[in-house]
């Protein structure tokens, strides 16, 4: 039955998000053609930039689709009419959380993919080898032990990325869940939680700037800085794990909330 869950969940999925990620590959071709077609005139310039910005555009609505979608999907299956028959289901709640969670993330970084894609075909040509060849020169120059450190930074930032993806998921999915605790208006409180998360995150992310703030005037971070600039490798390395390791326990406190919810105090009325 899992299986069958998974399955069903992909089907749902490709059937609207293959649309968003071609569109940006449509916009990158359409002004991969124009260029062949320079030419020194106004009507060019307009008709390019255009394009250029409808890539942008595009690309942020393919960047966006899956989350919006996801939002959409898990709160229609969960908490609608359709919950009904979703947790009537021979599967644990929290099954559902599992599969939403896993399907948005895989479409998540398909909708990157599909960024990255339009990228290489609207930079395709002369641009596209100029980027290659300096990349490469590049990496020739770098000592061998660098090679290694920048090819750890890569990793890490993906893993990074993947990190900061699901709490993201996790966060409008949890949301949604502590919605569902109002007996009305359900949706205006999810609204109303994650607008509070917001209001507090940038609260301590300016406590946290002021305090960081004095401690550097007060020369109390001095021998961190110094060690920034004796190990500026380890201290990046440092950066990405912390980094990553606050992702992670964040996202999972995020599912033990949405875990609970879906478990004790789901209610459909």
């Amino acid at each position: 039955m899992v299986k069958k869950l998974y399955k069903h969940e992909f089907m749902a999925w490709l059937r609207i998000m293959p649309f968003f990620f071609v569109i940006p590959l449509v916009t990158a071709g359409f002004h991969r053609i124009l260029q062949l077609f320079e030419a020194d005139s106004v009507v060019y310039e307009i008709v390019s930039g255009s394009t250029i910005l409808l890539f942008i555009v595009t690309l942020f609505v393919c960047l966006s689709a899956p989350t919006v979608y996801g939002i959409v999907r898990f709160y229609k299956n969960l908490f609608t009419g359709e919950g009904y028959l979703s947790f009537t289901l021979p599967v644990k709640n929290t099954t559902h959380l599992w599969v939403k969670t896993l399907t948005n993330l895989v479409f998540h970084v398909a909708a990157f993919l599909a960024c990255i894609a339009s990228f290489l075909v609207i930079t395709s040509g002369e641009v596209l080898a100029e980027l290659w060849d300096s990349g490469i020169f590049l990496w020739k120059m770098l000592p061998a032990e660098d090679c290694y450190h920048v090819a750890g930074f890569f990793a890490e930032f993906c893993v990074l990325m993947l990190a900061s993806i699901l709490f993201s998921i996790l966060l409008f999915y949890s949301c949604l869940c502590i919605g569902q605790l109002a007996k009305k208006n359900r949706i205006l409180l999810s609204v109303g939680v994650y607008f509070a998360y917001y209001v507090i995150s940038q609260i301590c992310s300016t406590v946290f700037m002021i305090f960081f703030s004095i401690l550097s005037t007060s020369g109390a971070l001095d021998s961190v800085f110094v060690f920034v600039e004796e190990h500026p490798y380890a201290f990046t390395h440092i950066t990405f794990g912390s980094s990553i390791l606050i992702y992670v326990v964040m996202a999972l406190v995020l599912w033990l909330v949405c875990r609970f919810i879906l478990q004790k105090k789901l209610n459909l009325e």
